[in-house]
């Protein structure tokens, strides 16, 4: 008797743990199963050994002696006793599991799980703080990964540091539920490294867990997936098995590459020669573990950067692209790789290709927040303004204080022609980050296309007299020039811009300055033109190179308008019209350097036609704010 309900309660227990699993079931879950069961066992003896001694009367003429005298339990009957005992304390746990399902599933509905992983504080040697940044940039990843909980970005949550707030002030300020903090002491000479984190409900101050992780720096990584699921449970989110598989089966570097993998992303993006700094940290955990995904996916990152920042030339492109490709051939699970990938192909001639791999990463990554702005920001360079729009206010709740996110729902709404949220993004990217230097370039370029330039032009005059020698204040000048009729001031900016970068290639810099030089000469000038028809060339040449380059294509019809090339000019305007939000609809009707193509009936049908898609454009975005109020969270919405 015992044996059978044993082995039947083993295959229970079996089925319990895939079905919990699949439920998203709390762990207790299996341990409520194992204990009805175990009292199951009694009952199953008594009546097992009631039923025995019971006898069965076949015949009615059989001896009542016989008839009382104990029998034993016939197969059958055992079987059957066994069973009905065990498919009875299943029966109650599935009713207790039914229950969590259909009323937990409508908590959770009801309560979003949320954290902010403030910046763990390294308690070892300060050249040790690239470590404690590292790993919590990487848990910080790992609970990325888990659909159900929103994880605050860490642009937004470096601004903290331990102390300086209570719980209470950063939920309220960053609109999450849970906090993590924890400190981090790094011991590399005895091969340790050791972990103290809590965990705190903003909402009441109180710790909800608390632990530490006292183990062989070997064991990291282990640490980082193990503390990431413990969360999960504790905040009862739903973790789903593929999400489960991703954090706990890391494919992980060798330590030696892991220690200069974080040294180089403790310098990434903090300027040229930091990042030559970070490019030859990773190319060093490439060479010490070549199989390490996270290593190739860095390197194709910080070359990226260089290119951005104008310090590579276009040939590290097609290199980037090889280091990213090598990245998801190693690790296809990996997000940062398809996040390196999506930055590669939008620099090459594939950037076609770049929105799947954007979407991949997102896929893997949910709260992937430097993908979400990158792929808004590809939509916007094609006039999508509707799918953009989204993807950047997901990108803003998960990182309120990066202005990266603001700045590209200012960019969307001027896609759409609506000034006034046009102005009220931007100003609040500006209030997250004095110093970001585009919203002062984005706010004037938009203006200018919106038809506010005397206001345009002020702010363009304010930007470049705090920033004299930086590029992109001096574009903006020029152009805001040329649209107020000051043809010295837009000389002025223009052959500054030229002496700082005589070939930026970002937004065809060089190409325009060159453009603003023949347009507002006095006189002719053949070493001018001379510079602007190599500019062409050269910009047509990257094009080819690189055929979806959106900044290149808008150029070019304004380069070729000025060079006195009608039919180049109306070509390219068709085309850059398909890619163009409303605000630079409004650039082309208003430019003074597309003059002498004004009256072509082309340009006024490539114009209509853009304004048309323009339009409904504006009527999705319009039907889905209006049935999903996606702004109700925010501290300050958007003007209605």
């Amino acid at each position: 008797m015992l044996g059978v309900y044993a082995a039947g309660s083993w295959v229970a227990l079996e089925v319990v743990d895939v079905l919990g699993e699949n439920l998203g079931l709390p762990d207790w879950f299996f341990g409520l199963a194992l204990g009805l069961l175990v009292t199951g066992v009694p009952l199953a003896l008594i009546v097992g050994l009631r039923r025995g001694s019971e006898g069965t009367m076949e015949d009615a003429g059989t001896d009542v002696r016989l008839q009382d005298a104990p029998r034993p339990a016939t197969p059958r009957s055992v079987w059957r006793t066994a069973g009905v005992v065990g498919v009875g304390a299943l029966a109650l746990w599935g009713a207790v599991a039914a229950g969590w399902v259909i009323f937990g599933a409508a908590d959770d509905e009801l309560v979003e799980a949320s954290i902010a992983v403030l910046p763990f504080e390294n308690l070892g040697n300060s050249e040790h703080d690239y470590f404690a940044s590292g790993v919590h940039d990487d848990i910080l990843t790992q609970l990325s990964k888990i659909g159900a909980l929103r994880v605050i970005s860490r642009a937004s949550v470096l601004r903290y540091r331990p102390g300086e707030k209570t719980a209470r002030e950063i939920g309220d300020q960053l609109d999450v539920t849970t906090i993590l903090e924890g400190t981090v002491r790094y011991d590399p000479d005895n091969n340790r490294v050791r972990l103290v984190v809590q965990l705190i409900d903003t909402s009441t101050d109180d710790h909800i867990w608390a632990d530490r992780y006292d183990r062989t720096l070997d064991d990291v990584f282990e640490i980082q997936s193990e503390l990431a699921l413990t969360i999960a449970r504790e905040l009862r989110t739903a973790l789903r098995p593929e999400e489960e598989l991703r954090i706990s089966d890391r494919r992980r570097p060798t330590t030696e590459a892991y220690d200069l993998i974080l040294r180089g992303r403790e310098l990434y993006g903090r300027g040229v020669r930091q990042n030559e700094a970070a490019i030859r940290y990773f190319r060093q955990a490439t060479q010490e573990d070549p199989s390490s995904a996270e290593a190739w996916a860095e390197l194709a990152n910080a070359w990226g950067q260089q290119l951005q920042l104008g310090a590579a030339t276009r040939d590290w492109a097609d290199s980037m692209a090889s280091f990213a490709e090598r990245a998801v051939e190693l690790d296809p699970e990996l997000p940062l790789a398809y996040k390196a990938l999506g930055f590669a192909y939008g620099m090459t001639a594939r950037a076609a290709d770049a929105v799947p791999a954007y979407e991949r990463a997102l896929e893997l990554n949910p709260n992937y927040t430097t993908v979400m702005i990158n792929l808004s920001g590809r939509h916007w360079n094609r006039g999508r303004c509707a799918e953009g729009i989204r993807l950047a206010l997901q990108a803003h709740l998960l990182s309120p204080l990066n202005p990266w996110p603001a700045g590209h729902l200012g960019d969307h709404n001027a896609c759409l022609g609506r000034i006034d949220e046009t102005r009220h993004w931007l100003e609040s990217a500006r209030s997250i980050e004095p110093d970001w230097i585009w919203s002062d370039y984005f706010e004037a370029t938009y203006l200018l296309g919106l038809g506010s330039i005397a206001e345009a032009d002020s702010i363009a005059a304010r930007f470049v007299a705090s920033r004299p020698d930086e590029r992109v204040a001096l574009l903006v000048e020029a152009e805001t020039a040329v649209f107020a009729g000051d043809h010295d001031g837009a000389r002025s900016a223009s052959g500054r811009l030229l002496e700082l970068a005589p070939d930026w290639y970002f937004m065809a810099g060089s190409a325009r300055a060159h453009a603003n030089l023949v347009f507002t000469a006095s006189g002719a000038d053949g070493s001018e033109m001379a510079g602007l028809l190599s500019a062409i060339a050269r910009e047509e040449e990257r094009l080819r190179a690189t055929p979806d380059s959106p900044y290149r294509i808008k150029a070019l019809p304004i380069l070729h308008a000025v060079a006195g090339n009608r039919e180049d000019a109306i070509l390219w305007l068709e085309r850059a019209a398909e890619l163009s939000g409303a605000a630079e609809i409004g650039s082309y009707a208003r430019d003074p350097r597309l003059a002498s193509i004004r009256d072509d009936a082309r340009l006024s049908a490539a114009i209509e036609k853009a304004r048309s898609r323009l339009a409904g454009e504006l009527a999705s975005v319009e039907r889905w704010e209006a049935e999903t109020d996606p702004y109700s969270s925010l501290r300050q919405a958007p003007p209605q």
